[in-house]
C-alpha cells in the first residue's frame, strides 16, 4: 500500500464504490504505472484517487507525468 490512508476513507471521501481492480491500481506501490481500461470504466477517478493517495503519503506529486495520447 502507498499509505495508511484507508480505502474505506478514500471511497467515502470521493463518494465512489471502487472495484477490487480499481483499489489495486489506487494502492499499488510507488512505481511507474499504466492504467488501461475501456471507456466509462473509471480511469479518471482511479488516477485522481491515486494522486490523492500518493500525496497523502507525502511523496513528490510534482514528479507525476501524464502523457497526452
Amino acid at each position: 500500500m502507498v499509505s495508511n490512508f484507508g480505502t474505506d476513507a478514500l471511497c467515502s471521501l470521493m463518494g465512489i464504490d471502487f472495484s477490487e481492480e480499481q483499489l489495486r491500481a489506487i494502492t499499488a506501490p510507488l512505481a511507474p504505472s499504466v492504467i488501461m481500461a475501456g471507456a466509462g470504466s473509471g480511469k479518471t477517478s482511479v488516477m485522481t484517487a491515486r494522486v490523492a493517495t500518493i500525496g497523502n503519503a507525502s511523496a513528490n506529486v510534482s514528479s507525476i507525468r501524464t502523457p497526452l495520447i
